[in-house]
């Protein structure tokens, strides 16, 4: 990876090199993929404002990464799999973030939605299963399908206001959930919302 960056030769990447780069492409890692177990160096990347899509799909050992501040949008499938991965601080610049983009990562524990999201995408957080709590922020209209399915550690959750529509088992096989508060604002409840919430107490 080192040498994709490394302007001079030198084997190494520093500061001024990192902050020329403005994308960094899906194929980065390559076959060392599984080899890597973090990247917080990736916060000195100073100019990029994207996460492509499938960046660290298939990163299964990946234990942590330090997004830079720069970042604006997270792409489709961007940590696909990454089922070591502990803590994800995403940056608050952030406003779309992608379909399936943290599907099986099921040692996150906690995870804020940057207030600048508008939607939610289809199984954005699938398979979660050590989340026991998420953020989600007044802007958000609307929360896709499956998008919590399998949050099995998931306790309580509360859909702010402005949110219109929820889908096809958002909630499915969230074991642990209890209580639902969901918004004035929301007109649709997907099928199969709560298939499978043994524990469920109540749904305000």
């Amino acid at each position: 990876c080192v040498s994709r960056f490394d302007t001079n030769g030198d084997g190494e990447v520093s500061y001024k090199e990192s902050a020329k780069v403005q994308s960094i492409s899906e194929d980065i890692f390559g076959t060392a993929a599984n080899s890597i177990t973090s990247f917080d160096e990736f916060q000195y990347f100073i100019n990029v404002t994207s996460i492509a899509d499938c960046l660290f799909k298939g990163c299964s050992n990946l234990k942590s990464v330090t997004l830079p501040k720069s970042i604006t949008s997270i792409g489709r499938e961007a940590f696909y799999g990454c089922s070591a991965l502990e803590d994800l601080a995403i940056s608050v610049g952030v406003t779309s973030i992608g379909e399936y983009a943290l599907y099986g990562c099921s040692k996150i524990g906690t995870i804020a939605i940057p207030a600048g999201v508008t939607a939610i995408g289809n199984s954005l957080l699938y398979g979660c299963g050590a989340l026991r709590s998420i953020t989600i922020p007044e802007g958000v209209a609307t929360i896709g399908n499956s998008a919590f399915s399998g949050c099995a550690s998931l306790y309580t959750i509360t859909i702010p206001e402005g949110v219109t529509s929820i889908g096809k088992q958002v909630f499915r096989d969230c074991t642990s959930l209890r209580t639902v508060y969901l918004p004035s604002t929301l007109s649709q409840i997907g099928e199969r919302a709560f298939s499978g919430c043994g524990s469920l107490i109540s749904v305000n």
